[in-house]
């Protein structure tokens, strides 16, 4: 699958999602899910550009981003993540290990069974995108291998 095609599919099946209330986008009232509740309120996910996860990269590890998330906004932002990694994997440092974890390791509140078919799908086709494009570190392959068990 090209690029753009995984760009297209992601676009097209999130395009739908609601965005998640303020008080509903940090994990907790700690320090820093508290600053990515205030650098994403009112943020549609189309709008995560690089240029915002690379500014706020500079002051924290944008990799952590995903675990400060609640369940509704990782799912909302997901998204995001996976047009970044797409985009700019070279850009995506810890980012691309913090997804394939989230995605790995499922819970009740995020495992494939909570989204569309058209979102697992999509998923699982960033996934296949992955392996067939970076999977030549063999750590990262084994992540990305045990990430596409959870969601074929």
């Amino acid at each position: 699958m090209t690029t753009d095609k995984l760009l297209r599919l992601v676009c097209d099946a999130f395009a739908d999602l609601q965005m998640p209330k303020g008080e509903t986008i940090a994990s907790s009232a700690e320090l820093e899910p508290q600053a990515i509740q205030t650098l994403l309120f009112g943020r549609p996910w189309t709008t995560v550009d690089a240029a915002l996860l690379l500014s706020y990269g500079q002051d924290a590890d944008t990799g952590a981003m995903p675990f400060f998330l609640s369940p509704e906004a990782f799912r909302y932002y997901l998204p995001a993540f996976l047009t970044f990694i797409v985009s700019h994997y070279s850009d995506a440092g810890t980012l691309i290990d913090a997804l394939l974890l989230k995605l790995k390791q499922a819970s009740d509140e995020l495992a494939p069974c909570t989204y569309s078919q058209r979102q697992r799908l999509t998923i699982l086709s960033f996934l296949e995108y992955l392996k067939a494009s970076h999977s030549e570190d063999a750590i990262m392959g084994r992540e990305i291998d045990r990430a596409l068990a959870v969601w074929a």
